[in-house]
């Protein structure tokens, strides 16, 4: 079955948000705004962040991102 995806109002009044994080690059950004969707996406989800550690589930391995400016 296909479905369509869902509405930015439908990802909106989503009150618990996927935990996954999406790191979208200047570029990709720059796509997107092209297309005229960024401000949209901006609009619904799309904070920065400070830091970030990525782990392995299956493993104990993990990597930390951080901003060195704090």
């Amino acid at each position: 079955e296909v479905r369509a995806p869902p509405s930015l109002a439908d990802v909106a009044a989503i009150e618990a948000p996927d935990l996954r994080v999406f790191a979208i690059t200047p570029s990709s950004v720059a796509t997107l705004k092209a297309a005229g969707v960024w401000d949209a996406i901006e609009a619904v989800r799309a904070p920065a962040f400070g830091s970030m550690q990525v782990w392995d589930a299956a493993g104990d391995g993990h990597v930390t991102f951080g901003d060195p400016t704090g």
